[in-house]
């Protein structure tokens, strides 16, 4: 997909949405990245229970409920701040907010977008969530195939 198409694709999404078309997408390989962190965490998700189904909707479950969930609580035990700092949602969502996307809490913010951690930070965090979940699945998926 070139950039060019990407933008035309959100470009459509956001004029049905009311969304300011200024810039609609960030640039293709922000996009790329994100799509990888979430094909990798689908694949070993999908590896681990072997249900296609089961694996959409724990994944769904994951990032729509149980994050937001863990993030809410946080705010009532300091504690779990710092585990909530670290999650593969919140990682994506300062990435959004480093690459100039206006977070939750600023008025016409949209969800997701967070100011929790640097660009370099949560760079760093994605791709060492990208390199576990990999690694994690094709080990799974190795030795459930030997076995």
């Amino acid at each position: 997909m070139t950039k060019g198409t990407a933008r035309l694709l959100t470009s459509l999404v956001g004029f049905g949405k009311s969304v300011p078309l200024e810039n609609p997408t960030p640039d293709l390989p922000v996009l790329l990245a994100a799509a990888a962190l979430s094909l990798a965490a689908g694949v070993l998700i999908g590896v681990l229970t072997r249900s296609p189904a089961l694996a959409v909707g724990l994944g769904l479950v994951w990032s729509l409920v149980v994050e937001n969930l863990l993030r809410g609580v946080a705010n009532l035990i300091n504690e779990l701040e710092y585990v909530t700092n670290v999650l593969p949602g919140t990682a994506a969502g300062s990435m959004a907010g480093a690459l100039g996307a206006t977070a939750e809490g600023d008025g016409d913010g949209a969800p997701g977008v967070l100011t929790v951690l640097t660009g370099a930070e949560s760079a760093t965090l994605l791709i060492a969530y990208l390199v576990v979940f990999a690694v994690a699945a094709a080990f799974t998926m190795r030795r459930s195939d030997l076995a």
